[in-house]
């Protein structure tokens, strides 16, 4: 597949438009983003979903501070601006992607009776007035 591109070349010691050029990309690069975007429209799809689910006083928190993402996916080259870009929201890739959500976990083990309430306060039924 051919795809436009636009930029600027370096000759010597000056830098050139390169105006609107065709590259050529290989088969396998473009198969690769084709198999990768209806998962990254998935995933953008469901980072807007949750934030209209949530509720305004937490949605405010989050605006503010953005989201993080953790796990391999964070690792994608892209995929914060992507976010950032389809929901207008701060996204920062968390330190340490692949391990965060462990070591968050090893932390409320080691300190449990610190966050036991947290734990224990089970989720309440959503309440519909009629």
């Amino acid at each position: 597949p051919v795809v436009p591109v636009a930029g600027s070349i370096s000759t010597s010691a000056m830098w050139q438009p390169l105006g609107n050029v065709e590259l050529k990309l290989p088969s396998a690069v473009t198969e690769n983003v084709l198999a990768l975007a209806k998962s990254l429209t998935a995933i953008t799809d469901t980072v807007l979903e949750t934030i209209e689910a949530t509720p305004p006083e937490l949605v405010g928190d989050i605006l503010r501070q953005g989201v993080y993402l953790c796990g391999g996916g964070a690792m994608l080259r892209g995929l914060d601006r992507l976010i950032e870009k389809e929901t207008a929201v701060t996204t920062h890739i968390a330190e340490d992607p692949l391990t965060c959500v462990v070591r968050g976990l090893g932390e409320i083990v080691e300190r449990f009776d610190a966050h036991r309430e947290l734990l224990d306060n089970p989720l309440k039924p959503l309440e519909i007035n009629l």
